[in-house]
């Protein structure tokens, strides 16, 4: 291959990998308006309905949380729900956590068990919301990553035929650099798409525990 060639065949590679982002960044918008009749954000970029956010009626037929006093209030409960709230922390041994609290509560856990899943709900709730923005605002930084390439191709196309060979591989330097930090915000969006869908069945999997403990 002649050095020209040779140089083109680069430069066009880098031309299919932008492209290439491009069209992956379509697929992600195509997915949002797919859930545009469900209600969902026009930011919203899963495949997954947005459910913005959750109704302990959908997952709790326990006792009425309605008047319930403040869970911080009570230390066994407030230790727990610290405890097993966290997406680290395992939730089978969390429903074991639950079983031995409600063991060592004795009759008192039919008021405190109730207690524990209002504190659950809300921190795993509030956890669950922050990612939701986290993804909306990845999906906002796609579209301005996505206009920029777009922006360097039409920039690119419209070079003179005389343009430096350096000039034009730096152009195309900065295109692959932004296709690629598109890429890898793809990613990071696609696994955090999974996070709140994970949040919704732990903090189901908790509430299904309590029940049968107060059962």
């Amino acid at each position: 291959m002649t050095p020209v060639a040779a140089s083109f065949s680069a430069r066009q590679v880098v031309v299919n990998r932008a492209r290439i982002s491009l069209a992956a960044f379509g697929l992600l918008l195509s997915a949002a308006a797919n859930a545009a009749p469900y209600g969902t954000d026009p930011d919203w970029p899963c495949q997954s309905r947005l459910v913005q956010t959750l109704s302990p009626g959908t997952m709790w037929s326990g006792p009425s949380l309605d008047g319930l006093p403040d869970w911080h209030k009570e230390p066994a409960v407030q230790a727990l729900v610290i405890q097993i709230s966290p997406r680290s922390f395992k939730v089978e041994d969390g429903e074991a956590a639950i079983e031995s609290f409600a063991k060592e509560a004795g009759p008192n856990k039919a008021k405190l068990l109730p207690l524990v899943f209002a504190g659950l709900f809300d921190t795993i709730g509030q956890d669950r919301t922050a990612i939701i923005q986290r993804i909306k605002d990845f999906a906002k930084r796609q579209r301005n990553i996505s206009a920029r390439v777009a922006q360097m191709n039409a920039d690119i196309d419209k070079l003179p035929a005389d343009t430096p060979d350096a000039k034009r591989e730096e152009l195309n330097q900065q295109r692959l650099f932004a296709s690629r930090e598109f890429d890898n915000a793809e990613r990071t969006v696609r696994y955090a798409c999974e996070i709140p869908t994970e949040l919704e069945a732990r903090l189901g999997s908790y509430a299904r525990a309590i029940q049968d403990k107060l059962n």
